[in-house]
This record gives structure tokens, sequence and C-alpha cells, in this order.
């Protein structure tokens, strides 16, 4: 049961915090999104040498 309970209780705590967390949360995804990115060109690359 306190799985179900933090579940419920997840998403209400979740949302102010997400609110405070947009700006820092946005830079980090972008971040990751771009060093994601680069790694799949990376192994892209990798995958084209003979």
């Amino acid at each position: 049961m306190s799985t179900s309970q933090s579940t419920l209780i997840a998403p209400k705590e979740a949302r102010p915090w997400s609110e405070r967390m947009q700006g820092p949360m946005a830079v980090h995804q972008a971040i990751h999104r771009h060093a994601s990115a680069a790694m799949a060109h990376v192994k892209i690359d990798a995958a084209r040498e003979p």
C-alpha cells in the first residue's frame, strides 16, 4: 500500500517542484539531448569505419 500512496502523493508534490526547477531542468534536458545526439553521431561514424 505504501507504493500506491507514494504514486498518489508524488504528482501533487511534483507540480511545484517542476515549476521551480523548470529553468534548470530545461537546461539539463537540452544538454542531455545534445550529448545523446553527439553520442549517436559518434556511433554512426564508428559504424562507417571499415
